[in-house]
């Protein structure tokens, strides 16, 4: 007889699909859930062969003590008198700051996070860290410092998608699938991504912004935004927008599109593509979140993600060029050089 099935949430990224998962004694399966009101039953390859992990004969089920250059099997008891110990020698020969609690991502998105959280300050120890800290906690970040906090896609009113740094063909499965929707009913779709990703493919522009010079080309959309599109906030909304915009307005194409080798014909036809399909959604990935500038790059790829929601600006229509399936191959030394401080020969940039 078949094990009843259990309804829970897919953990393994923050899609957090809906699923059903059933233990036959020597397996466990698991499947989407139809009843769930956002994924409505749809599961990717992952979700649904992570029972292979749960029934791996290689997980580890018991705590392992390090010997010499082995290691030995013992109790939970055990295991928890060991991390106490040197708990508190740290503690007693460095002071409790001394010590660091990191959360990795096999824990994923519980409320573990809170408990460790406590148990640092508990400890009297302020740092706790997880894998987040060193990539997605700079996108959480900059959208809570520019207006509140991480906007999610609603498809069915949006006209223009700008995927930046991110590949969710790949990372959002479920999310990319009402994207392609949406593109078959007419939405415009801009990636800007160094690599011929699978999104990309899906592109009706595709930008190769040279590798960490991503905030160039963000200031660059958003001195297209204040001088050829006319977006500005409604009186009273925003806090430093005029300052901002007086910054681009003194900053040149050419030196903006030079450091993200852009050429500038691209740049109008990708700028006009998206200011006139408004509303739209941006999203920032890892492109932007691991790069040394990662914050601000995002905080001025969400000022351009501000305009995108507003009404459509007054710009006489255009047809411009699209370069659906023309993604070149980069050269990798080449377009690296810049961000690791190498300067860059002069007629490599500015090609499109």
């Amino acid at each position: 007889m078949p094990a009843a099935a259990t309804p829970t949430i897919c953990r393994i990224c923050d899609e957090h699909c809906g699923i059903l998962v059933s233990d036959a004694g020597h397996e466990v399966r698991i499947a989407g859930n139809p009843a769930h009101s956002i994924s409505k039953g749809f599961v990717c390859f992952r979700g649904k062969n992570f029972g292979q992990v749960h029934n791996s004969p290689e997980r580890l089920t018991r705590p392992l003590l390090r010997q010499g250059s082995d290691w030995k099997e013992i109790s939970f008891d055990d295991a928890l008198d060991v991390l106490a110990a040197n708990f508190l020698r740290v503690k007693e020969n460095y002071g409790a700051q001394s010590a660091v609690f990191f959360k990795g991502e096999a824990v994923k998105h519980l409320e573990v996070a809170l408990y460790m959280r406590h148990l640092a300050n508990g400890f009297g120890s302020p740092n706790y860290i997880s894998i987040g800290s060193l990539c997605h906690y700079s996108q959480v970040m900059a959208h809570t410092l520019t207006y509140g906090g991480v906007p999610h896609p609603d498809f069915r009113r949006i006209k223009v998608a700008l995927i930046w740094g991110a590949n969710p063909a790949v990372s959002y499965p479920r999310t990319f699938g009402e994207m392609r929707k949406a593109l078959r009913e007419g939405m415009k779709l801009v990636v800007i991504d160094p690599a011929c990703t699978g999104t990309a493919k899906h592109a009706h522009m595709h930008l190769q912004v040279r590798p960490g010079s991503d905030g160039f080309l963000a200031l660059a959309f958003s001195k297209y935004a204040a001088e050829s599109a006319g977006m500005a906030p409604p009186p009273g909304t925003a806090t430093g927008w005029e300052e901002l915009a007086d910054v681009v307005r003194g900053l040149s194409y050419s030196e903006l599109l030079k450091q993200a080798d852009i050429s500038r014909a691209k740049f109008e036809d990708a700028a006009s593509l998206i200011f006139r399909n408004l509303p739209g959604w941006s999203q920032a990935g890892l492109g932007l979140e691991s790069t040394p500038g990662g914050l601000q790059a995002i905080r001025a790829d969400q000022d351009t993600s501000q305009n995108l929601r507003r009404s459509p600006a007054g710009l006489p229509p255009n047809h411009p060029r699209l370069d659906r399936g023309q993604c070149k191959r980069v050269d990798r030394n080449r377009a690296l050089r810049p961000h690791f401080g190498v300067p860059l020969d002069e007629g490599a940039a500015g090609q499109s």
